[in-house]
């Protein structure tokens, strides 16, 4: 299982200067990016203005690859667009980053959806995601939202990126997941939980899990104290590390998504305690 960055990790900097940022973390040691574009309704992107062109040969000066990118919104109105600039980027995959439903039909057709985005992927040389928060551990008539995705939807055509942060913020146990869903997860993110703000960690004290949120719901519920550098936290990281590469995972992504100092120490950090873990592959 090899080691990435969510270039979400150092969003400020990366919206500064682009080019500037992805060197940094290169000498930092993350050779492999996925990029997150939370507008992609106005550009096809990378979530920085920059042509896929001027992005590819700073990232081939880098010796840097474009693994992903997620988008928001991802619909099929904006998915030509998308696919035409990451095929010229050479990204690898698609990934939603999250979605809402109002009950059970609704996240049905929503996998209908799923599949033919993934679909489209597919024809242009890419891989299509779906990547987590806690609210895809709601269940509607019984059933969990993530575990509805992965039945209803072509392992061929759709993977999963499972969050394991956002997984135990659904009070759910991250290796038993990976366990259970085995090869349909591709990509894993990674963050950490500090142990100080612990009494907070299930957010079903303030949700009613069998109740879907909304967009609204779930923003409300995310505090930057509540994320610490991977290997500080309570997080079972070697224990997941460990579930990934005995599911055959390609790819653990660091997404800093807060902490402790500047974007690029946190995520420099973050690197370091991984280093103190077995069984990833550092090769690039």
């Amino acid at each position: 299982m090899k080691i990435g960055l969510q270039v979400y990790s150092v969003r400020r900097a990366f919206q500064a200067n682009p080019l500037g940022a992805l060197a940094e973390v290169a000498k930092i040691g993350y050779k492999n990016l996925e990029f997150a574009n939370h507008t992609a309704d106005k550009h096809p992107g990378v979530g920085a203005e920059i042509s896929a062109e001027k992005l590819r040969v700073g990232l081939e000066n880098n010796g840097q690859r474009s693994i992903g990118c997620h988008f928001m919104p991802l619909n099929e109105k904006v998915l030509p667009s998308i696919l035409a600039y990451h095929k010229d980027l050479g990204t690898a995959s698609v990934v939603m980053s999250l979605d809402y439903w109002r009950d059970r039909a609704d996240v049905l057709d929503h996998c209908k959806l799923y599949n033919r985005i993934g679909e489209q992927c597919h024809k242009a040389g890419m891989s299509f995601y779906y990547h987590n928060h806690y609210h895809e551990f709601q269940t509607t008539e019984g059933r969990q939202v993530i575990d509805l995705i992965v039945e209803n939807t072509d392992p061929a055509l759709v993977s999963i990126e499972l969050d394991t942060y956002w997984t135990l913020r659904g009070v759910v146990d991250p290796v038993e997941k990976i366990r259970t869903y085995g090869n349909r997860i591709g990509i894993l993110h990674q963050k950490d939980y500090p142990l100080d703000q612990v009494r907070y960690l299930d957010v079903w004290t303030k949700l009613n899990r069998d109740k879907l949120v909304t967009a609204e719901e779930r923003a409300g519920l995310k505090r930057d104290e509540e994320f610490t550098e991977i290997g500080d936290g309570i997080m079972k990281v070697q224990d997941i590390i460990d579930a990934g590469v005995d599911a055959g995972v390609s790819y653990m992504l660091v997404e800093q998504d807060a902490g402790h100092g500047t974007e690029f120490e946190m995520v420099a950090k973050s690197l370091a305690n991984l280093h103190g873990m077995h069984g990833l592959d550092w090769e690039q």
